[in-house]
């Protein structure tokens, strides 16, 4: 469970930047049409794309998908595969996924309509 909550941590991070910033044109563009944006996302914050020291996340690459976008976005890529919520990706076939969701839906923000309770 620490690459989990360290992963989750660093996600929350990137969260807290600002987001009044404009991507350049021909940027690769997320937002779904008539959606505000309210964090900077990863767009793929998947167990691939952190930097871990041993079982802890410390830190991210492959921003090139990053852009202003919904956290409840990211938050859903992220359940995806840390969960897992799927069967690639590596995952033991016995991997509790239910404990592992749960885990996730605790340390997640529960701010209006981006509530992520199981």
């Amino acid at each position: 469970m620490e690459a989990l909550d360290s992963a989750l941590s660093n996600l929350k991070s990137l969260h807290d930047h600002p987001t009044d910033f404009v991507m350049p044109p021909g940027h690769a563009n997320h937002q779904i049409a008539g959606t505000h944006t309210d964090v900077v996302c990863h767009w793929d914050a998947t167990p691939y794309n952190f930097v871990f020291d041993g079982t802890r996340a410390v830190g991210f690459i492959d921003f090139d998908e990053a852009e202003p976008g919904r956290r409840i976005d990211d938050l859903a890529c992220f359940a995806y595969r840390y969960a897992p919520l799927s069967n690639d990706g590596g995952w033991p076939d016995d991997i509790d996924r239910y404990i592992r969701l749960s885990t996730f839906s605790r340390r997640t923000p529960t701010q209006g309509q981006h509530s992520c309770r199981i």
